[in-house]
């Protein structure tokens, strides 16, 4: 059966190494001006999905150079990192630090009383420069990873929401006076939504559908390393993780395309917003 009529020669070859990648039998067949691809009429339908799985992948790699290239995924990164160094010098310079943090940070009695803004004030505040340097790296690897993945606006928001979901459910499910802080929920919520989607790019290739699940072990294992040190909430860090990878999963099953230029800069406001929000919240309260 004839497929994929009017190629290239380049086109031919390459689509001929996609189906032999995948244990497709193929034939390449020369035309006068063309080439065709003939494969049998069992294999017709998986050699098609193949290769359209292929060219999504190709568009999808080209996007991405194309926003890379425009140098919006690092400088936002370094700007955020700027951000975390600003509010902890600014910290440092108060008479009381440890009552800054009882203020901004994920506290039960503060969430049960209604003060929600803590899930993402307490992003911004460190205990000290060690487990800030730790975050910054975190969130200029795994945060610029997910930009690259979502795009520069779209990224942020499900950072910055799976964080904010990951430090309220923490806070919710604790007892006693256990206190929170740090941007290592959403450093862990970036992890969460990469995991995610190399979970999906594998599961939909039937002969990778067993190495799918390698990605989620390695995040866990990850979690394992990077989220269990002394003084860690590891707690914090697998909601935040666990958050980030549902809404991974999602993202990767509803959107097909990364959004356009205006969306993302939509998006990118909103995160914006929310962190402005939650702080005018609380000098408010």
């Amino acid at each position: 059966m004839r497929i994929f009529e009017g190629l290239t020669s380049e086109e031919a070859r390459i689509y001929g190494l996609v189906l032999a990648s995948v244990g497709i039998s193929y034939r390449l067949i020369k035309g006068s001006m063309d080439w065709a691809i003939l494969v049998s009429e069992q294999d017709s339908l998986h050699a098609k999905t193949m290769i359209r799985r292929y060219l999504e992948e190709q568009q999808e790699t080209r996007h991405v150079s194309e926003e890379s290239s425009a140098g919006r995924f690092w400088p936002l990164s370094a700007g955020l990192s700027a951000l975390l160094l600003s509010c902890h010098a600014a910290i440092s310079l108060v008479a009381d630090p440890s009552g800054v943090v009882e203020r901004f940070g994920v506290s039960v009695s503060g969430l049960r009383s209604g003060e929600l803004y803590r899930a993402i004030t307490a992003l911004f505040i460190h205990g000290d420069f060690a487990h800030l340097a730790g975050n910054i790296l975190g969130i200029l690897l795994f945060g610029t990873a997910v930009c690259h993945v979502m795009g520069w606006g779209v990224g942020w928001f499900a950072v910055l929401v799976s964080a904010a979901l990951g430090n309220l459910l923490n806070g919710l499910i604790r007892q006693g006076d256990h206190l929170s802080i740090g941007a290592s929920t959403a450093v862990f919520a970036a992890i969460g939504i990469l995991t995610a989607q190399q979970f999906l790019r594998r599961v939909r290739l039937p002969e990778r559908r067993v190495k799918a699940w390698f990605p989620i072990a390695g995040g866990l294992a990850l979690l394992s390393i990077l989220g269990s040190g002394q003084h860690s909430d590891l707690m914090a860090h697998l909601l935040g993780f666990l958050v980030g990878l549902s809404i991974g999963m999602a993202y990767g099953f509803l959107v097909k395309r990364t959004a356009s230029a205006w969306l993302q800069g939509a998006f990118m406001g909103a995160t914006i917003g929310m962190v402005i929000a939650a702080w005018l919240r609380l000098l408010h309260s």
